[in-house]
C-alpha cells in the first residue's frame, strides 16, 4: 500500500510538470507508469487515468506501459 501511495504521489508530481515545461518525456513517464502498475496491479485504472489526464500527448505510451506492467 505504501508503494501505491508513493507512485501515486510521484505520478501526480510528474503530471504537474507539464504546466511548467512545454515538453514531457514520454519514455520516462512510461517507465514510471510501468513500475507503478507492476508494484500494485489492482490500481492500474487509477494510474492510467491520472497519467493520461495529465499528459494526453503520451496516452499511447502510458497505456502500453500499463499493459506491459501487468504482463
Amino acid at each position: 500500500m505504501k508503494k501505491t501511495i508513493y507512485f501515486a504521489i510521484m505520478g501526480l508530481a510528474l503530471g504537474s510538470l507539464p504546466a511548467f515545461s512545454a515538453e514531457v518525456d514520454c519514455v520516462k513517464l512510461s517507465v514510471s507508469v510501468k513500475h507503478a502498475v507492476a508494484a500494485e496491479k489492482s490500481s492500474v485504472l487509477e494510474v492510467v487515468a491520472a497519467q493520461v489526464a495529465a499528459n494526453p500527448g503520451c496516452a499511447c505510451e502510458v497505456v502500453k506501459a500499463a499493459i506491459e506492467g501487468v504482463n
